[in-house]
């Protein structure tokens, strides 16, 4: 579990500000790089991995253990809350300080969509207190979940109808905790957005549904992610009771 390891003050898992962004903006924004917090390209991701390989019986000693509950512990201590409840930021910058590194306290909540923000990091914090058998981290998540709940549509960053950083993948999410943790309230929420989705259909584009790219541009995109194939599994797994295995592409199960 090396990744979870600090060297010379920062983690082993911290974004160089070379990697940053190609864009100089953003690199001098993070001169000595940042923490990521999304579940497409942050820690969340590791943590739902190895809570994943736990609970299909992988054992890998006390270690990975103590990890799971480390990197857990992390993510629910560094939280960017609003004004309806439990949020997390993008990345946390890392700053220079007279003894080494630290990381900086104020971070800005993110949108809501599974690829950054809440509803991706709930749902690694749900298979990790799965893994363990904490119930704090499961409390935790559906905590997160119920804020969404609570805050409105216009405030949760998302536009786009697909998977990656859409309604789609938020959509999904809700079911997976209806599933797991048998909350009509999720379950209702879940209804909510399929039809805001729905709404969202052009019977006259190519594939149906469009994402939206740079400067709003809706496009109609093939893939899984950004796509109307993430669009139509997803709805596929919100019409039936048979739980989906495609979505372990997406740390999901």
């Amino acid at each position: 579990m090396r990744l979870w390891e600090t060297v010379d003050g920062r983690p082993r898992w911290h974004t160089p500000s070379s990697f940053v962004d190609q864009d100089q903006k953003r690199q001098r924004q993070f001169p000595h790089g940042n923490l990521n917090c999304g579940l497409a390209h942050g820690i969340p991701g590791p943590l739902a991995v190895l809570s994943l390989a736990s609970l299909a019986g992988v054992a890998a000693g006390p270690a990975m253990q103590d990890t799971i509950d480390s990197m857990a512990a992390w993510l629910e201590s560094h939280r960017a809350d609003d004004a309806w409840g439990l949020n997390w930021p993008n990345v946390i910058a890392i700053v220079a300080n007279g003894r080494g590194y630290a990381l900086r306290d104020e971070a800005s909540p993110t949108h809501n969509a599974w690829c950054y923000g809440s509803p991706g990091v709930a749902n690694a914090l749900r298979l990790a207190g799965k893994a363990l058998g904490v119930d704090r981290y499961g409390d935790v998540a559906e905590d997160a979940l119920r804020a969404i709940v609570r805050r409105p549509p216009v405030e949760r960053g998302i536009v786009a109808p697909t998977f990656c950083h859409g309604l789609a993948g938020l959509m999904h999410i809700f079911v997976r905790f209806a599933q797991s943790a048998h909350g009509q309230e999720f379950a209702d929420e879940a209804q909510r957005i399929f039809c805001e989705i729905e709404d969202m259909f052009e019977p006259d584009s190519l594939l149906g549904f469009r994402t939206f790219e740079f400067r709003g541009q809706r496009v109609d995109q093939p893939g899984l992610l950004d796509g109307a194939p993430g669009v139509a599994l997803a709805f596929l797994a919100a019409a039936t009771s048979v739980e989906p295995s495609w979505d372990r592409l997406f740390l999901l199960s």
